[in-house]
């Protein structure tokens, strides 16, 4: 199969001392190590990758999927809105004021784990997806579903099973905070509060079923919470990533 050149610009408040070269797994079915080139633009980042394809389409296809995992990853581990576009693509982002350096074994690590979850842990791997894209939005209803659904691709996959779990997705949410927190008093963000993450799971319904229109008032009011859903999303997936879904994990693999 040929080998085709991919290169990327990312684009967000990250940047590097000096240009980087690491080697990288790639692939499921036939996995194989390749070279990574990471270099400081203006913007952010220009990662440059190897893809295997027939074609060009698929090859850039490749690199995005590829260089996106890691990106997720990265987007989590350092908490800043982080966008990729193929190098030649036109984009008017720029990033003014400071820069979080990555380093090496950063850049290393980020590449191991988006890979890992996207091999082992699919339902993380999605939710980690739409934190990134919830931080990198402008727009408040889709920043605000997509923090909201990186918590529900957790909940769904490592809630409990019983009475309570299967009424619906709040619930589920609910238990795998109790799991992570011990309980409601303890829940981080909003302790003692089902209430405002009842409000939310009302706004989510809100937006996705347009029983109601979308006002200015009700614009107003979830953007003025899209500071508290990031911390919750944020806290909630980092906790989730060491914990919830090892003991998911662990017990799918004794029920087989």
């Amino acid at each position: 199969m040929p080998e085709w050149y991919v290169a990327l610009s990312v684009c967000g408040p990250i940047s590097v001392r000096r240009r980087l070269f690491i080697n990288v797994e790639k692939g499921y079915d036939l996995p194989f190590w390749t070279n990574v080139s990471i270099s400081r633009i203006y913007n952010g980042v220009k990662i440059e990758v190897t893809a295997r394809a027939e074609g060009q389409e698929e090859a850039n296809e490749a690199g995005l999927f590829f260089v996106g995992q890691a990106l997720d990853v990265l987007s989590l581990r350092t908490n800043l809105p982080i966008t990729m576009f193929l190098a030649d693509s036109e984009n008017e982002i720029k990033t003014i004021g400071a820069k979080r350096l990555v380093v090496e074994q950063e850049w290393e690590e980020v590449f191991r784990s988006g890979r890992y979850l996207g091999l082992t842990r699919p339902a993380f791997s999605r939710a980690v997806s739409w934190y990134r894209k919830g931080l990198e939005s402008n727009n408040p209803i889709d920043r605000f579903m997509a923090l909201w659904t990186s918590m529900e691709s957790v909940a769904s996959q490592c809630a409990r099973q019983n009475e309570r779990t299967a009424l619906g997705i709040i619930n589920k949410i609910c238990d795998c905070f109790d799991q992570l927190w011990t309980d409601e008093a303890h829940w981080k963000v909003i302790p003692s509060n089902v209430a405002h993450l009842n409000k939310l799971y009302n706004y989510r319904n809100t937006i996705t079923h347009g029983a109601v229109a979308i006002q200015i008032e009700n614009l107003k009011e979830i953007a003025h919470e899209l500071s508290l859903v990031q911390t919750l999303a944020f806290n909630f997936l980092t906790d989730a990533e060491h914990n919830l879904t090892e003991r998911h994990d662990h017990e799918r693999r004794a029920a087989t």
